[in-house]
C-alpha cells in the first residue's frame, strides 16, 4: 500500500522541490553538523541546521542560510553502504524525490538519525522495538505496550490499519491532524509522541507510556477520590485545557479513559492522551464528536462551539472522581443522551454529604449548560478551591464575598462571579434571576429542591 504520507506530502505541494528559499519561519535548532549531499552533479560538503520541522543548508563558507527543506511528513531511512567509501548514510523523501546525505562515522549517523526521528517519518519499527504485549483497544487503533531496543525504555505504540484509515471517511486527514497537533504539544501533564513509524500496512505512533493505567481503570479498585485528591488532579486538567486554549487547541474527548496516571501509586500525576480528535481552533468548530456522558451540551445540539467544551468534560471528570461514577447514566444510549443533553446533575448521594460547598459549585459551574456561563479553564483556576489556605483547619469556614456566587432559580445551576462587570453581564445580558448568598452552608447540596 502507498505511503499515506507521501500522498500528505505532495498534496501540500506537488511542483515544490526538495530544497525551497528560507523564509525564516522555523522553529529552535536541535541538531547542526556537517553533512555530504549526493547531488546530480557529484557531492557537495555542506554544513545544515535541523529545526523540530526543517533541514537548512548554509552556504559554503559563510554562516548564511540558504536554502531549507520541509520535513513534515517526509520518511527518514538511515542505511550503512559497506561498498562505497562513504558508508554511513540516510535518504529523506519520498519514492523518486529523495536526497541522499553521507556523514563521517556510525556515531554521527546516530546523532542524526536520533534527532531526524522527532521530525520525519521513520520505517523499520521491528528493528527499533520489541512489542511485548496489547495494552488497550479503540475505535480506530491498538496499542502495545513496546521496549526500547537500544536502552530497554518502555513505550506505548499506537497502530493505525493503513487499510482501515483509508476507508473511513476522514479517516488519514483525523491522524494527520493528530500528528500535527501532538508535535506541538510539551506540556508535563500530556503524553507526548517521540517518533512515526510507516510500513506496508500500518502507521505507528510511539507514544509516552504511563504505568498507572487510565482513570476509569483506578476508579474501578480504589472507587471514590477524596476531595482533596480530586481538587488537585482537576486543577492539574484545567491547566493543561488553559495550556491547549493558549496553541488554539480543542481536546475534545477528554473522559477518564483518556486521563492515564503515572503510576498505580498516584492519584494526581496523570497525562492526558488520545488526541484523535483535537483540533486547531481560530474562532468555532462545527460538527458532532467526543464521547457521549462527556459532551458539551452545545456539540449535541449541532451548534458551533469553541475551547469551552473541553471544560465541560473537566466537570464531568470532576463529578466522577467524587462519586465514582459519571453524571449521566441510563439503560439506554437515548437516554444517556437526553441526561447529556439537559445536564441535570443531581448532588444527593450519601458521598456528596461531606463535599465542600464551594467544590459542589465549581462542578455545578463547569458542567453548566449555556457555555456563555461556563467558566473559561482560566477563570475556574482563580477559584479558592485550588487555592487552599496554609491552616487546613480553616478551608471550610472561609469568608466568601456576596457576589462569590449566584444561584439561578430559571436553570438549577450555580456559576460564579468575579466581578461587577461579571455580575452586570449575568443580570443584563442573560437577563436571569439570581439568589446572592455572602456565605453558603457547609456541604449543602445544590439540587432542585435547594433553589425554589
Amino acid at each position: 500500500m502507498l505511503s499515506i504520507f507521501s500522498e500528505a506530502d505532495s498534496d501540500f505541494d506537488q511542483r515544490r522541490p526538495f530544497w525551497l528559499p528560507y523564509n525564516q519561519v522555523c522553529l529552535p535548532i536541535i541538531h547542526e553538523g556537517y553533512l555530504t549531499e549526493i547531488t546530480e552533479i557529484g557531492s557537495k560538503l555542506n554544513y545544515y541546521l535541523l529545526s523540530s520541522t526543517c533541514l537548512l543548508r548554509l552556504s559554503q563558507g559563510s554562516d548564511f542560510i540558504e536554502t531549507m527543506a520541509i520535513l513534515k511528513w517526509k520518511r527518514v531511512i538511515p542505511f550503512t553502504d559497506n561498498k562505497e567509501l562513504l558508508k554511513f548514510g540516510f535518504k529523506i523523501g519520498h519514492s523518486d524525490n529523495y536526497k541522499t546525505f553521507y556523514v563521517d562515522n556510525e556515531e554521527d549517523l546516530n546523532r542524526w538519525i536520533d534527532k531526524l526521528s522527532l521530525v520525519g517519518i521513520m520505517d523499520n519499527i521491528e528493528k527499533d522495538y520489541l512489542i511485548v504485549n496489547e495494552i488497550g483497544r479503540g475505535s480506530f487503533a491498538t496499542v502495545f505496550l513496546a521496549i526500547d531496543s537500544t536502552n530497554g525504555k518502555k513505550y506505548a505504540i499506537k497502530c493505525f490499519s493503513k487499510f482501515e484509515l483509508c476507508n473511513r471517511k476522514n479517516g488519514i486527514k483525523q491522524l494527520l491532524t493528530e500528528i500535527e497537533i501532538m508535535r506541538r504539544l510539551d506540556h508535563p501533564n500530556i503524553v507526548k509522541l517521540f517518533k512515526i513509524y510507516e510500513d506496508y500496512d500500518s502507521v505507528y505512533l510511539v507514544l509516552e507510556y504511563a504505568e498507572g493505567g487510565d482513570l476509569r481503570k483506578k476508579l474501578s479498585i480504589c472507587k471514590r477520590f477524596s476531595e482533596a485528591d480530586a481538587i488537585g488532579l482537576i486543577q492539574k486538567l484545567l491547566k493543561v485545557v488553559e495550556y491547549m486554549r493558549s496553541l488554539n487547541i480543542v481536546h475534545r474527548d477528554i473522559k477518564l479513559e483518556n486521563i492515564f496516571l503515572v503510576n498505580s501509586d498516584s492519584n494526581n500525576d496523570f497525562k492526558l492522551g488520545d488526541f484523535g480528535l483535537a483540533s486547531e481552533c481560530e474562532n468555532f468548530l462545527e460538527g458532532k464528536c467526543g464521547s457521549l456522558g462527556y459532551v458539551a451540551p452545545e456539540i449535541l445540539l449541532g451548534m458551533k462551539y469553541s475551547f469551552n467544551v473541553d471544560v465541560f468534560s473537566v466537570g464531568v471528570v470532576f463529578f466522577s472522581l467524587i462519586a465514582g461514577r459519571i453524571p449521566f447514566l441510563g439503560k439506554t444510549t437515548n437516554e444517556i443522551y437526553n441526561k447529556n443533553l439537559n445536564c441535570n446533575i443531581q448532588f444527593n448521594e450519601k458521598c456528596w454529604i461531606s463535599i465542600n460547598i464551594q467544590t459542589i459549585c465549581m462542578i455545578q459551574n463547569l458542567t453548566t449548560k449555556d457555555p456563555r456561563l461556563r467558566s473559561e479553564a482560566k477563570h475556574a483556576l482563580r477559584n479558592q478551591i485550588f487555592h487552599k489556605p496554609q491552616d487546613e483547619s480553616n478551608y471550610y469556614s472561609i469568608n466568601l464575598s456576596p457576589l462569590s456566587y449566584l444561584l439561578t432559580k430559571t436553570s438549577n445551576e450555580c456559576h460564579f462571579v468575579e466581578s461587577q462587570a461579571d455580575h452586570q453581564f449575568y443580570l443584563n445580558e442573560l437577563n436571569i434571576q439570581v439568589l446572592y448568598y455572602s456565605q453558603l452552608p457547609q456541604s449543602t447540596a445544590i439540587t432542585n429542591s435547594a433553589i425554589s
